[in-house]
């Protein structure tokens, strides 16, 4: 049996990754301006009254998803997505593709896909005295994704 212990080597660089978004006309751009991305799922659940307990079970109904990301301020490609919604209203969705993977570790790399993004805002024009680096912090939704490729199992993870 496996020893149940983490090994350091196992936890990953949070700088090795790799964004990717294929944008509506099919082009795939390497996401290079992101400084970070985080994706959550929100599951709704409803109370459930049950005969002979005092208290409410809980279901899931049902989930949303969504995400942040912050960029450099270096790039004008959604700026550009916005303005074509803004002239012709319409809207534009984009899959992105998010690569774990730190050569280093055991666990290989993970790689979940993200389907239709969509932008809640995001910074039309930024200008900052006060800073040397410009950064724009954007939010999201997306509808659905899959997990593409999965970590390795870590030894001694699972009891035999």
């Amino acid at each position: 049996m496996a020893q149940s212990i983490l090994d350091a080597r196992d936890i990953l660089s949070g700088e090795q990754g790799m964004i990717k978004a294929t944008l509506p006309d099919g082009r795939v751009m390497t996401v290079m301006h992101a400084k970070n991305i985080e994706t959550t799922i929100s599951f709704e659940k409803e109370q459930v009254p049950i005969l002979g307990k005092r208290g409410k079970g809980n279901r899931k109904t049902g989930e949303t998803y969504s995400g942040t990301m912050t960029l450099y301020y270096v790039d004008s490609t959604f700026r550009k997505l916005a303005e074509q919604y803004k002239d012709t209203g319409e809207d534009f969705y984009f899959d992105m593709t998010i690569t774990n993977e730190d050569k280093t570790t055991h666990t290989g790399k993970q790689i979940i896909v993200l389907r239709d993004c969509n932008f809640d805002e995001m910074i039309l024009a930024k200008l900052d005295a006060d800073s040397s680096i410009l950064e724009e912090d954007v939010s999201f939704t997306f509808e659905d994704y899959i997990v593409d490729t999965e970590f390795r199992e870590l030894d001694g993870l699972f009891e035999d």
